[in-house]
């Protein structure tokens, strides 16, 4: 996969963990987010194994992101603990987009 990709795969959910928080959306809204957040996350531990093709912390760190935003099974939390769950996690997706090379 090239940089330019995996950089798309990290801003996007970026934005949405960023903007989600400031403003009351209507739940759909926060659906997609978790869509979003979830499908890169998991495109995230997918190519951190298949370059390493071992256990390490990117593929620790974003598979707990994936199992905490999944949209299958939600995990429910009130409004202000996703609203620092959110900056946190925009912060770890902003180190990695920062980390790549």
């Amino acid at each position: 996969m090239n940089k330019n990709t995996l950089k798309i795969i990290l801003i996007i959910p970026i934005v949405f963990l960023v903007v989600a928080p400031l403003f009351k959306f209507p739940y759909g809204l926060y659906v997609l987010l978790r869509l979003i957040v979830f499908g890169s996350a998991s495109c995230m531990i997918y190519f951190s194994y298949k370059d390493t093709k071992e256990l390490n912390v990117t593929i620790l760190i974003f598979g707990f992101i994936a199992l905490l935003f999944n949209p299958f099974f939600p995990v429910h939390f009130p409004r202000e603990v996703w609203m620092v769950l959110d900056f946190i996690t925009a912060f770890i997706y902003g180190y990695a987009f920062y980390k790549i090379k």
